[in-house]
């Protein structure tokens, strides 16, 4: 099964089942007029959150995910878009990123793998 995500050209795994969710959101500008009906319309297209989380992962490749993001702010993202029925590639920055050590390295206490790994990718509508 090849990767369900890629970021910044890098692969990376299937998360949980049932994970994946994935919300477009439409900007408006508000507004209504002394009648309360609404006088807003679209602004820009469409954009999407993208919440995924894994059960269990490699901690190096925990962190090689999470490093993208400390590197650079804002990254591409290649995934199967909902509302366009095939993959597309918008710009994206991490918002919530949380993970639960798994096994440790008694010696050194480095997290060796992860649990419950769990971030949203939120599009910039560039």
């Amino acid at each position: 099964m090849g990767a369900f995500i890629t970021i910044a050209g890098k692969r990376f795994p299937w998360p949980r089942w049932g994970s994946g969710l994935q919300t477009q959101t439409t900007l408006v500008s508000e507004g209504r007029n002394a009648e309360g009906v609404i006088i807003s319309q679209r602004v820009g297209r469409d954009q999407s959150k993208i919440e995924l989380e894994w059960a269990v992962m490699d901690a190096k490749k925990w962190a090689e995910l999470l490093q993208i993001f400390e590197d650079q702010f804002i990254n591409s993202v290649s995934y199967y878009d909902m509302a366009k029925g095939k993959i597309i590639t918008r710009n994206m920055y991490v918002s919530d990123r949380t993970a639960s050590p798994l096994k440790v390295d008694p010696a050194t206490g480095a997290w060796l793998e992860v649990k419950d790994c769990k971030l949203n990718l939120v599009d910039t509508g560039e």
